[in-house]
C-alpha cells in the first residue's frame, strides 16, 4: 500500500478501492482469504455490529444468539458482493484455515481480516525480504468505528479425579511452569527449552500438558517495549522478543513475524491501543461449562448457520431466505438454549 500512496481505509468502499489497486498492481487473484469454516471473517461481521455465534444483548437486555440477528443479514449481503467480485478466494468453500493461508504467502491474496499473526506469511517475507504486511484499524460501512466482541474464556479445564491422593499437584506443576518461564528467577534457556525457540520456531509447549499464561500477556510485552523498558527489567521471554526484534532490525528477515508481532513501530497492537482506549469492545454475555441444552443442539444450529452463510455468500441460495434459516435455527434447539442462557444469566 505504501508504494502505491494508499492509506488506512475508513469505509468499506475505501477498502474495496485499494482490493482493485493491489489485485491490479500486485497481480494477486484474490483479496481476501477465508476458508471452509469462514475463518478470519468475524471482524467483517462485526463491522456491520453482527456477532455470529456469540451470545449479546438485544434492545430490552434480553440474552439473544448473535447467529439469528438481522443485521448477520447485512454482513451476508455484502460478503455475496465481495464474493462476485472476486475479493473473495473462489474455492474457499473447499479448502481449511492450512490451505487458505496458502494464498497469502504465495502472493495470490492480499489480505485478511483477523487478529494479526504473521507467522502464515514468514516464507514469503524470508524469500523476498521486501515484502511486508501492515495492519490497519477495521473499516465499516459508514465509516464509524467497529465494536469488537471478546471471546468469553473457560472452554479448556484440568480436572482431577475425585478421590485422588494429590489433587494439589496440578497446581504444584501449573505454578511451577509459570514461574521458571514468567517468574522473576526465569532464564532464557529455560524458556527456549521448554516454552519457545524463536530462532527454530519449535514451540515445545503446544506438547506440553500443562500451560498457564495471562490473557494480557504480549500486550503487557509489547507495552513494555513501547516504553524501552530497560533489558534488565524485562523477563526471559521479553529479552527473547528484545533480542529477536534486533536481529530483524539488523537484516535478519527470519526474525521478521515475531519482530512484527511485538515491535511498537509495527505492531497490531497499536490498532489493540485504540480499541481499548475508546471502548470499542464488550464481552460474550455467556461463560462457563457449556448447558445441557447445549451440548446437545448447538452444534446443530452452528452447522445450519455455517450451511446457511456458505450458500448466500456463494450465491446457491438467496438472501431472502434468511429468515427461514433463522426459523430453522430457532427449532432445532435454538429456541430452547437461548431460553437456558438468560435463566442462567438470572441465577449466576
Amino acid at each position: 500500500m505504501k508504494d502505491l500512496g494508499l492509506t488506512s481505509p475508513k469505509t468499506h468502499e475505501d477498502m474495496f478501492d485499494i482490493f482493485d489497486i493491489m489485485m491490479k498492481e500486485k497481480g494477486a487473484t484474490m483479496a481476501l482469504i477465508t476458508n471452509k469454516d469462514l475463518g478470519n471473517l468475524n471482524p467483517f461481521f462485526w463491522s456491520f455490529g453482527a456477532y455470529p455465534k456469540n451470545w449479546i444483548k438485544d434492545s430490552s437486555g434480553k440474552i439473544v444468539y448473535g447467529s439469528v440477528q438481522p443485521e448477520v443479514k447485512d454482513a451476508l449481503t455484502q460478503l455475496h458482493y465481495m464474493y462476485e467480485k472476486g475479493y473473495l478466494d473462489p474455492e474457499f468453500a473447499a479448502k481449511d484455515g492450512g490451505k487458505a493461508m496458502e494464498m497469502i504467502s504465495s502472493g495470490q491474496a492480499i489480505g485478511l481480516f483477523d487478529g494479526w499473526e504473521p507467522g502464515g506469511a514468514r516464507n514469503m517475507v524470508e524469500a523476498d525480504p521486501t515484502v511486508d504486511f501492515q495492519t490497519y484499524p477495521l473499516p465499516s460501512p459508514d465509516g464509524k468505528p467497529v465494536v469488537q466482541i471478546h471471546p468469553s474464556f473457560g472452554d479448556n479445564f484440568y480436572v482431577v479425579k475425585k478421590g485422588y491422593e494429590y489433587p494439589e499437584a496440578v497446581m504444584k506443576m501449573i505454578s511451577y511452569l509459570a514461574e521458571k518461564t514468567y517468574g522473576p528467577v526465569a532464564t532464557g534457556e529455560f524458556y527456549v527449552e521448554y516454552i519457545q525457540d524463536y530462532d527454530t520456531g519449535f514451540a515445545p509447549f503446544t506438547w506440553g500438558p500443562w500451560f498457564c499464561i495471562s490473557v494480557e500477556k504480549n500486550y503487557n510485552t509489547y507495552k513494555k517495549l513501547k516504553v524501552n523498558t530497560p533489558f534488565d527489567q524485562l523477563n526471559a521471554e521479553e529479552q527473547w522478543i528484545s533480542d529477536t526484534i534486533d536481529k530483524w532490525k539488523a537484516g535478519d528477515a527470519k526474525q521478521w513475524w515475531m519482530a512484527k508481532f511485538f515491535n511498537p513501530d509495527t505492531s497490531h497492537y497499536r490498532i489493540l491501543d485504540g480499541v481499548l482506549a475508546n471502548n470499542l469492545y464488550f464481552s460474550d454475555e455467556f461463560y462457563g461449562a457449556p448447558l445441557p441444552s447445549m451440548v446437545e443442539q448447538k452444534s446443530l444450529v452452528d452447522r445450519i448457520f455455517l450451511e446457511m452463510a456458505m450458500k448466500m455468500i456463494m450465491g446457491e441460495e438467496t438472501l431472502d431466505a434468511f429468515d427461514d434459516y433463522v426459523k430453522e435455527m430457532n427449532a432445532s434447539g435454538l429456541t430452547e438454549i437461548t431460553k437456558d442462557v438468560n435463566a442462567w444469566a438470572a441465577n449466576k
